[in-house]
């Protein structure tokens, strides 16, 4: 079985490892289930660098546009053939560190109107480690 990778933010990450975030509100589109091994990956967000010489000037986005595309759909279009350029100045950063977390319990969330499709679990720490070096959860 392969392990469900989920992007969490620094402050959490660091809470999580500490201890003090013994728990995850998750949209369920992976039906987590108990006993599932989960991996949080830490990322520190999305960062903008200096556009690009094309930005705004792509001949596959006047391509899709012509083809009758919506924006986000000429954009998704001309990232799939590796065409467009300007919009690669948007990337989200891995720090390198990560925790393998098993879920304990799960609760769903449907009284709540705007988290009908959410769940809350509590885990157990597995492992935490940085770029591909194991650390005991004890060291941290």
């Amino acid at each position: 079985m392969r392990n469900k990778h989920l992007k969490i933010k620094p402050e959490y990450f660091q809470a999580v490892i500490d201890g003090r975030k013994p728990f995850e509100i998750r949209k369920n589109d992976r039906k987590f289930k108990v006993g599932d091994e989960i991996v949080l990956d830490e990322y520190e967000g999305a960062r903008y660098f200096e556009e690009c010489d094309y930005y705004n000037n792509c001949d596959c986005l006047d391509d899709a546009y012509e083809e009758g595309f919506g924006e986000e759909e000429a954009i998704d279009n001309c990232q799939e053939s590796k065409r467009l350029r300007c919009c690669e100045h948007l990337k989200h950063f891995y720090s390198g560190r990560s925790c393998l977390i098993k879920i304990k319990e799960i609760f769903s969330l449907k009284g709540l109107e705007e988290l009908t499709d959410f769940v809350a679990f509590t885990f157990d720490i597995i492992q935490v480690y940085v770029s591909s070096s194991y650390v005991d959860v004890e060291e941290l």
